[in-house]
């Protein structure tokens, strides 16, 4: 923590009308006398402080390019997760990953054997602790906020290893990862269904509306169209024409006051899309009401289809209450419900974006009048209310399993640093472990 943030919240102390004095200290820098002054109130007995490096010393990461990856089943770590797979491990056990350069910080955990690229620290050894443990507890070490003052930022190695922890004996460490991977355990098993539901409903759109295997598909005729030839009775439309488009907007983003990680409309970034299922929940910041208002930032509304076109073209999504988003996503409300949103969201994951101009010019963005210019074929009526009925109950599915992996999320992240700092005694609790 900085000088500053500190002095000021010594100073909102100060002015406060508390009954007692509240006195700040860098834990990291006090010395051996005071520390064990004060050692009995800082965690239960039996816990002891050592440095980071001495209990999880990180490992640099080996570089594999793209191009010399083999096909196999070996998960390859970058900085933010698994970025591809090979037919080779660097490490041949579980172990570590710690995002070093773009995702500083950021850290995940490979059950099995694996590669880390360069770009990420390993660990692969906890001296005797236990590998879940010291997996959680680095979550709680604010990593990400500790880049190096070096021209392109990263984390530092050393610093790192300098970071003082607190390490309870190992039979509370599994109880710990037991209790915390409980919950990693249930949202992974909820995911699994999702991505099978999100399979079936890929599938059933495939089949009626890119083969053409809808119910009584036999009789069909068919028409030429500019998209290849469809059923007479179907419709080659532009997008501007079936959904009333509009654009997110950003505040300045020097005047800080329009934002927040609170309070106030989450505000969907390209990246928070990406970080989804069919529905978004979740959004690394919010905009301010005041900030709504001032910017006249278009509210979207729940369950509304939104599409990123810039930067990274066709990330696709449904909002889960109302929101609002920046300027590289388009939200696209359906017109006179003349096509359903579930056949929207699947359109646009299937769309070829190419297809829009070439690989230059729509490589980073594609503008708001191409994308209202961007053919979608309608069927009709009948048909899509049939397809609705049947796609909206997998949705919905998906939806409630959404929402219980943010209430599982928000309970561990909850009790995250509560377990690590030793706040909830797991001492005469029984857990599996």
């Amino acid at each position: 923590m900085s000088l500053t943030m500190l002095d000021e919240i010594k100073e909102k102390f100060d002015n406060s009308k508390l009954p007692f004095i509240v006195n700040f200290t860098d834990f990291n820098k006090i010395d051996e006398e005071f520390y064990q002054k004060i050692k009995p109130d800082l965690f239960p007995v039996g816990w002891e402080v050592k440095k980071l490096g001495d209990v999880s010393p990180f490992k640099y990461g080996k570089g594999l390019p793209e191009s010399k990856r083999k096909k196999g089943v070996i998960p390859v770590f970058g900085s933010n997760g698994i970025v591809g797979y090979h037919d080779e491990a660097f490490i041949e056990k579980k172990g570590i990953v710690i995002g070093r350069k773009g995702s500083v910080g950021q850290v995940n955990i490979s059950k099995s054997h694996f590669w880390v690229i360069d770009t990420a620290f390993y660990v692969d050894d906890v001296l005797n602790n236990d590998m879940f443990f010291i997996y959680y507890m680095l979550q709680t070490l604010g990593l990400e906020h500790k880049n190096s003052d070096a021209a392109v930022p990263g984390l530092n190695r050393d610093n790192a290893h300098n970071i003082n922890i607190n390490l309870p004996p190992i039979d509370i460490q599994k109880k710990i990862a037991g209790v915390l991977s409980g919950y990693d355990d249930l949202i992974e098993n909820n995911n699994k269904r999702i991505k099978i539901l999100e399979d079936m409903a890929k599938k059933i759109y495939k089949h009626w509306f890119i083969d053409f295997k809808f119910p009584n598909h036999e009789k069909t005729k068919f028409k030429p169209s500019e998209l290849g030839p469809i059923p007479e009775n179907w419709e080659v439309k532009k997008l501007g024409d079936v959904v009333d488009l509009s654009i997110g907007r950003t505040p300045p983003r020097k005047e800080s006051q329009w934002f927040s990680n609170s309070e106030g409309v989450k505000w969907i970034s390209i990246k928070d899309i990406g970080l989804s299922n069919t529905f978004i929940h979740k959004t690394s910041e919010r905009l301010t009401c005041s900030a709504i208002k001032k910017f006249n930032v278009p509210i979207i509304k729940k369950r509304t289809v939104i599409l990123s076109f810039k930067l990274t073209i066709g990330r696709v999504a449904i909002t889960s209450e109302d929101m609002c988003s920046n300027e590289a996503i388009a939200q696209l409300p359906i017109i006179d419900n003349v096509i359903s949103n579930e056949y929207l969201y699947s359109y646009l994951l299937d769309f070829k974006y190419e297809s829009l101009g070439s690989t230059s010019s729509i490589g980073k963005a594609i503008n708001s009048k191409i994308l209202k210019d961007m053919p979608i074929v309608v069927p009709d009526s009948c048909l899509m209310d049939i397809y609705s009925k049947l796609s909206s109950s997998l949705i919905d599915n998906i939806r409630v399993l959404d929402l219980k992996n943010e209430t599982l999320k928000n309970t561990r992240d909850m009790l995250l640093p509560r377990l690590i700092s030793g706040e909830v005694d797991l001492k005469n609790v029984e857990v599996k472990v």
